[in-house]
């Protein structure tokens, strides 16, 4: 949530350049009465005090409807994270706290802008403007403009990302799999019902394995090479069958998969990937074929290498992989099932019946392989949504901003605007008239702030 915290801040600070630049845009307003305070004995000191305080309420009286909207919207907020979110303790002060200090922060600059106005300067009935305001006006247009597309760039990148994520290729097939969770106590079920399905019309391919691919696995204990005996490297393996390549269409890079026509692969071979084969025989991966591994349960031999596969998250590099065959009583754990489109429900409904005559101990489950591994990026999800949403209200604070240093510029030029209506000008020249150097002040924004994003 860090991202989070992040445009909270941003939105913290937008805020304050909004309440900045409207304080010093309407100075000539206040500029009358920091003359005649002053003319009648006010020090300048006393001035930006009562200024500081002035802003500090501000802030407060906004915590205070910050706090009310807090309570109110958590409930959605909490529907949109999908998870609770606790509240910190004690709430009252912190909310309250933040308000009155950004109040305060973002008071001192008018506060000394507005002080150091002189009494024989504003008191005149055309007291001058000030283009030292105008001046930092514009460039905090421009800094909160450039945080506010910062964020819309960074939304966009967040959600492609999770898009990406949802559905990059991982390397196997995951439509139409359907996985069957097994417990131990199930072994006489597997050993009835896998050879079983493998025949039907309706599943194209059937195996086991000891846990989800394309999740986070276990490791194994693995000697090969020049390392001494009883030591040991741990890399991520699965347990699977003869089947399991073609259940999820994994490619074969060099040698060869499982094969019933070699009895001894049930406990003598391993098939490794690409990242383990380059690891071992960097100039020649192919050499690893027939290279001796050792187990715990005894030696065993490559004999074939797979194109490399995301069997972690996405969000992880590959790295090396083994797969290996064992004694399916003592490692089956998940039934993959491949099944024929068009009649996906049919075939689910007579595996359960068949599933049903075989055993009334354990109801049966399933899940299809696709949405298991779309649920690891549930949170990238939310993310993505929480961005976008955080980031659409720094954008609409931004705009209000903008938006009322748009109506002071008409309220301010009364007199020109009316003389141009008179002399015949549309409504379309008048509006450009005064957002002109706005617009201009955002496409600066842009041109900062879009470079700035997409290479950070």
């Amino acid at each position: 949530m860090d991202i989070l915290a992040l445009i909270g801040w941003a939105i913290l600070v937008i805020a304050a350049v909004n309440f900045m630049n409207l304080a010093t845009a309407r100075s000539a307003y206040r500029a009358r009465e920091v003359g005649v305070r002053k003319a009648t004995g006010a020090t300048r000191g006393q001035l930006i005090g009562r200024f500081l305080v002035e802003s500090t309420l501000v802030g407060l009286l906004a915590g205070a409807g910050a706090l009310l909207l807090i309570l109110l919207a958590m409930p959605a907020f909490r529907g949109l994270a999908g998870q609770e979110v606790p509240l910190p303790e004690p709430l009252l002060p912190i909310v309250l706290g933040i308000g009155g200090l950004v109040g305060l922060l973002s008071g001192i600059y008018p506060a000394f802008f507005l002080s150091r106005f002189r009494p024989a300067v504003v008191l005149k009935a055309n007291a001058p403007g000030s283009t030292r305001g105008q001046s930092l006006r514009k460039v905090l247009v421009v800094g909160q403009f450039a945080i506010a597309l910062v964020l819309i760039v960074g939304t966009v990148f967040v959600q492609r990302q999770h898009e990406h994520l949802l559905r990059a290729d991982l390397g196997f097939e995951q439509e139409q799999v359907v996985l069957i969770p097994v417990r131990a106590p199930m072994h006489q079920v597997y050993s009835a019902l896998l050879p079983e399905l493998k025949n039907w019309s309706g599943v194209r391919s059937a195996s086991w394995a000891n846990d989800v691919i394309g999740r986070k696995h276990n490791t194994h204990e693995y000697n090969w090479g020049d390392m001494q005996a009883g030591e040991w490297t741990y890399v991520p393996s699965l347990i699977v069958d003869e089947d399991f390549r073609s259940t999820l269409d994994l490619q074969m890079a060099y040698g060869r998969w499982f094969s019933r026509e070699h009895p001894g692969d049930d406990s003598l071979s391993v098939v490794i990937n690409e990242t383990f084969a380059a690891q071992l025989h960097p100039d020649d991966p192919t050499q690893a074929i027939g290279e001796r591994m050792t187990t715990p349960h005894g030696d065993e031999r490559i004999v074939g290498i797979v194109k490399d596969f995301n069997f972690d998250p996405l969000t992880k590099p590959v790295t090396p992989f083994v797969f290996d065959m064992q004694d399916p009583t003592q490692w089956i754990r998940f039934l993959y099932l491949r099944l024929e489109p068009g009649n996906v429900d049919g075939t689910l409904s007579a595996i359960q019946a068949r599933w049903e005559e075989l055993t009334r101990e354990f109801p049966f489950e399933h899940r299809f392989l696709d949405r298991q591994l779309q649920e690891q990026y549930e949170a990238q999800g939310t993310l993505a949504g929480l961005v976008g949403t955080f980031s659409g209200l720094a954008v609409f604070i931004a705009c209000l901003g903008l938006f009322a240093l748009a109506s002071w510029t008409a309220e301010k030029r009364t007199r020109e605007i009316g003389v141009r209506k008179v002399l015949g000008a549309g409504t379309g020249r008048i509006a450009m008239l005064v957002m002109r150097d706005l617009l201009v002040l955002v496409l600066v924004a842009s041109v900062i702030a879009v470079p700035l994003a997409w290479t950070g």
